[in-house]
């Protein structure tokens, strides 16, 4: 019975992923108007969830609400996985999505340890990061 519930969280983990992928491929789509994408209305797609996420985990630290932190946290690194998939197109790039997720990777570690502080440490890494993905993608 407990290998059943073990093999089916499994294959439920798996399919959401999936769905995820699909669904972020299927967000990050041009429309049949257009042949091209506009890069800001790509990087409006992935940031406006990971933004929805980052105020989730500022929330949670604001508030010490830990199981806010590590969801928010968990969600952020599971989509930054996608977008690495999907838009990792340059070494450097990908560096500072790496980074990105180690960092979430650390809020979530802090969150189940209940340390606020290291949480809150964790989340200034991680914005970090974000800041310089961005000064990257505004490179021409």
């Amino acid at each position: 019975m407990n290998q059943f519930r073990i093999c089916a969280s499994g294959t439920l983990a798996a399919l959401s992923v999936t769905i995820l992928v699909t669904l972020a491929a299927w967000l990050a789509r041009p429309s049949q108007a257009e042949d091209k994408p506009k890069a800001e209305d790509e990087v409006s797609v992935w940031m406006k969830k990971k933004t929805q996420y980052s105020h989730q985990v500022f929330d949670g630290l604001a508030t010490g609400d830990f199981e806010k932190i590590r969801e928010g946290a968990e969600r952020l690194r599971v989509f930054n996985r996608v977008e690495t998939f999907a838009r990792g197109r340059t070494s450097s790039y990908r560096r500072q999505l790496e980074n990105f997720d180690d960092a979430s990777e650390e809020i979530v570690r802090q969150a189940t340890a209940r340390n606020l502080e290291g949480a809150t440490l964790a989340f200034t890494q991680m914005t970090y990061a974000c800041v310089n993905c961005h000064k990257q993608l505004r490179q021409p």
